[in-house]
């Protein structure tokens, strides 16, 4: 037995330290499941297929690690800059006589910021001038850097602020292009003045039965001049219809069959014979229409947010033509537009398809419809446009957002 002082002392024998194990990227496919349009889609991307496979690697890790943080639906524009990228990569850096097995995000050995700057001046030469796919495919890889180089101390300051800058090329906006062409135009003023010259037309064979028209509590209610004064005078609704006259259009008079809008459905009874009766007194919902497409071809520069926001305030009428005053709320944009009458016809001229002769005398008010000897000389088409414009636009700011109604 060892006396005391005789024991050996026991040190803690500690292992051997390990060399620190060095980082080896794994160069595996990548695979990112994703559902579009209700199917379920895997997009991949093998980092061994390029000569930069530890870059692609890194990028393609980026790609699935930022999908999952941003919660995106589609993220394969982030992949096609990592393809694209990686393919100019290898030829590139070969050409420079450097190794692309040695590009890393968190290395300098290689200026990846000039090689970027280098991607993007090849993508311009790979797309259409107007395309917008290279900034898309700059902007798309330099996100995925700087989401790298917010998370990673080792990215190089130099790629850091490259990632941290907006891409060198510029976004397209394409060319603007006219919503109608010429004859398009040509094609759609020539309808609309048409529509006016057959609402023209029926609003004058309505005041025509009007002046014929006779009260039909004495004399019948099957007589379209006398529908049409029960109409003027407020008289004429569904029960009174009803009333006199027979369940079964066919059994109706042949003008009041030809009044209604349709022979069928539901226009093809009752209310279809009381609509076409006020038509033939006032415009319709649908008879406001030519007056915007003229108002929209007469305003080249007018947008439709402009034309529907029109009111009666913003329309000055005179002798000479109409001023109208356009605002656009989401551009904070108000202006003034003056267009200016059309010249009245000559003596012994023919109006033709470039010059329409309409009455323009409508109502001015609910309940008055002006008299034949009240009604003035011939009114040119600028005229009509300038006595119905201000209530088929919309209803005005004095009126608390009444509409305006057309039809009594």
């Amino acid at each position: 037995m060892p006396r005391r002082g005789e024991r050996r002392s026991r040190s803690a024998t500690l292992p051997p330290r390990l060399p620190a194990p060095r980082t080896v990227d794994h160069v595996g496919v990548r695979e990112l499941t994703q559902v579009k349009r209700g199917r379920t889609t895997t997009s991949r991307i093998d980092p061994g297929e390029y000569a930069c496979r530890a870059l692609v690697s890194q990028l393609a890790d980026v790609w699935v690690e930022y999908h999952h943080k941003a919660a995106l639906k589609n993220s394969d524009r982030y992949l096609g800059a990592v393809r694209s990228f990686a393919k100019f990569l290898g030829p590139y850096l070969t050409a420079l006589g450097l190794n692309p097995a040695d590009a890393r995000l968190d290395t300098d050995h290689i200026d990846l910021a000039e090689a970027v700057y280098a991607w993007e001046n090849d993508l311009l030469g790979q797309f259409p001038e107007n395309s917008s796919q290279p900034w898309q495919l700059s902007r798309s890889l330099l996100g995925l850097v700087h989401h790298r180089a917010e998370r990673d101390a080792r990215v190089p300051e130099k790629l850091r602020k490259r990632a941290a800058a907006p891409p060198t090329l510029r976004k397209a906006t394409g060319e603007p292009l006219d919503e109608f062409s010429n004859s398009e135009r040509l094609a759609l003023k020539g309808a609309a003045q048409d529509d006016l010259r057959t609402l023209e037309k029926r609003l004058a064979r309505g005041r025509e039965l009007l002046e014929a028209g006779k009260d039909p509590r004495e004399f019948g209610w099957k007589e379209l001049p006398n529908l049409v004064w029960a109409a003027r005078h407020r008289l004429l609704t569904m029960d009174e219809l009803r009333v006199h006259l027979p369940a079964h259009a066919k059994r109706w008079p042949q003008e009041l069959r030809e009044a209604r809008p349709a022979d069928s459905g539901a226009l093809g009874g009752f209310y279809g014979l009381l609509r076409g009766v006020h038509a033939l007194l006032f415009p319709q919902e649908l008879d406001l229409h030519p007056f915007r497409v003229l108002l929209l071809l007469a305003m080249l520069d007018c947008t439709t947010e402009e034309l529907h926001a029109l009111r009666v305030p913003d329309l000055e009428f005179s002798d000479q033509g109409v001023r109208i005053v356009q605002t656009k709320n989401r551009a904070d944009r108000v202006r003034a537009d003056y267009h200016v009458a059309d010249q009245p016809l000559e003596k012994g001229e023919v109006p033709g398809e470039l010059a329409y002769e309409g009455r323009g005398d409508w109502d001015e008010e609910r309940g008055h419809l002006p008299a034949p000897e009240e009604m003035g000389p011939r009114h040119g088409h600028q005229s009509l446009l300038q006595r119905v414009a201000a209530r088929c636009l919309g209803p005005s700011r004095r009126d608390a957002g009444q509409p305006v109604l057309l039809v009594g």
